[in-house]
This record gives C-alpha cells, structure tokens and sequence, in this order.
C-alpha cells in the first residue's frame, strides 16, 4: 500500500490556533484538501492537542448545512466530517479516537467528537476503548510510548495496540 501521511505533530483539528512560537498550529481540518482525490483508504486522526489547549468546545449544529465555526472544536470537527463526506464520497475514510491521554479530552472533547462522528455517519476506531491507558500506567507508559511521554506510541506500542486493530477497521470500510 502507498501511504501518504500528511500529519504534523502538535496538529489540531480546530482552526486559528498558535503554537509557543506564535506560528499557526497546523490544522488537521484544513488539510482534507490536500488528500489525494482518488485515495482508496483516509484515515484521520486528533482531538487530544486540542483538549490539553482547551479550546472553544462550541456547539453541534442542529442540521447538516451552512457554515461551521472552524474556531470552536466542535465547529472543527464537524466542518472535518462534512469535506470527508462532499470530497471522498465514494472513498473509504474513517476516523481513529486516540487511547487516553488526558482528563481534559476524555470529560468533553472526546465525547462530542464521538457524537459528532455518529452525527454524521463516519466510522470510528475508538483506541479510547480499545487500548489500555498508556498515559496512566507507568510501566505502559514507558514501554509503549515514545520517549515515555504517554502520548505517541512508540513502534512496540503500535504493533501490540494499534496496527492489527487498524487493519481489521480499514477492512471494515
């Protein structure tokens, strides 16, 4: 498989955001236009950056139409779900929920990305369920994350946490 990975670290799916440097945080919403149109998998991921930043949380629209407020996450986020669905409606696209990482994701942001993925039909890997609390668990912690910072899985860490999981999600799609 060609992979094309457009990730950048300290991403966010909400807009108009600035990193320590005063640069613009790179946006994962923003970088849907850059996919290849005719990619057979997509596959995104994020949410916790902007957790831990706290930002604007905003409101899930009542409706599918009109504008989003890409300023607030949930704007964001389902500004993210409506180009994956108007860009790639004939690809297979789904999002991966990242495992446990901070109490500020887990109360808020990560429930309404999970209403807001139902909301708009697009699959889901929810590693929030589906792996052990690598950022809670020292030893986990150590082992399985990249320079033990609970947050990156490390090589060791996808193998035994991530990889056998995506591939039977991308199999789902």
């Amino acid at each position: 498989m060609q992979v094309q990975n457009i990730g950048v670290g300290g991403g966010t799916i909400t807009d108009g955001l600035v990193n320590s440097a005063g640069s613009p945080r790179f946006c994962i919403c923003n970088s849907i236009e850059r996919l290849d149109l005719d990619a057979d998998y997509i596959l995104v991921e994020g949410g916790v950056n902007d957790g831990s930043l706290k930002v604007s949380l905003g409101e899930i629209k009542p409706d599918f139409y009109g504008s989003f407020d890409r300023n607030t996450f949930c704007g964001a986020m389902e500004y993210l779900c409506h180009k994956l669905i108007t860009r790639f409606e004939f690809g297979k696209f789904g999002f991966i929920i990242t495992h446990k990482m901070s109490d500020s994701y887990t109360n808020t942001y990560y429930l309404k990305q999970k209403e807001i993925l139902e909301k708009w039909g697009i699959p889901y890997l929810d590693f929030h369920k589906e792996c052990p609390p690598l950022a809670y668990v020292p030893s986990l912690k150590e082992k399985y994350t990249h320079n033990g910072d609970g947050w990156h899985p490390n090589e060791e860490g996808y193998k035994r946490y991530y990889c056998d999981k995506i591939e039977s999600f991308l199999a789902r799609l």
